[in-house]
């Protein structure tokens, strides 16, 4: 298993340093960080491979490998752990320190929006997995993705006057590139399986 460090990190150490902000930064790192090993406590007891942990500007993400065919349940009981346990850390920092209860609440409802490679996106992915196949789950799911990603980002819009609030910019910005990345993957993994049919047909 790898464990990467994006060195980006220290540029945004550096700018909430600036603002008088790290305080926010540091709870927030480490509630993403429990929430990642929640995950991987989860892929443990169902031993699935997990190739690598990365530690980047915006907390921790992980690379998980199930093995054979996984349980639809024990899949999205794994997905669930993360968020869960933002929830606990918000129940039981409510009446001592409601920076970290306010904060893991907003991780743990983040990530649970049908957007992947959130939490939330998977889990309905792997459902829609199950009734439609591979191909066909991920097309809708993406395509879902980018409605609610468009619905998102035009609410932003209309009230940026009244919000102004660079962080849930940020935040679009960041679900955006994060749904980029998960559909150039569909689109290899869409050219690769018809490479190989054309292959066998040949």
């Amino acid at each position: 298993m790898k464990f990467e460090i994006d060195k980006k990190i220290l540029i945004i150490i550096v700018i909430f340093i600036i603002i008088k902000r790290i305080d926010i930064y540091c709870i927030f790192l480490i509630s993403i960080t429990l929430h990642e090993l929640a995950h991987y406590i989860f892929a443990k007891i169902i031993k699935a491979n997990v190739n690598y942990i990365r530690l980047g500007p915006l907390g921790m993400s992980m690379d998980v490998a199930f093995i054979g065919k996984q349980n639809m349940i024990k899949k999205i009981v794994f997905y669930l752990a993360g968020p869960c346990s933002n929830f606990f850390i918000a129940f039981l920092f409510r009446d001592i320190y409601l920076k970290v209860a306010f904060l893991n609440l907003a991780i743990g409802i983040f990530n649970l929006l049908p957007i992947v490679p959130l939490d939330g996106g998977n889990i309905v992915l792997v459902i829609l997995k199950r009734i439609f196949g591979v191909y066909f789950g991920n097309m809708i799911i993406l395509v879902f993705s980018k409605c609610f990603l468009f619905i998102l980002s035009f609410a932003y819009a209309i009230m940026l006057i009244q919000i102004k609030n660079i962080y849930l910019l940020l935040l679009i910005v960041y679900l955006w590139k994060l749904y980029f990345i998960e559909e150039s993957k569909f689109l290899l993994f869409n050219r690769t399986v018809k490479c190989l049919k054309n292959i066998e047909k040949n």
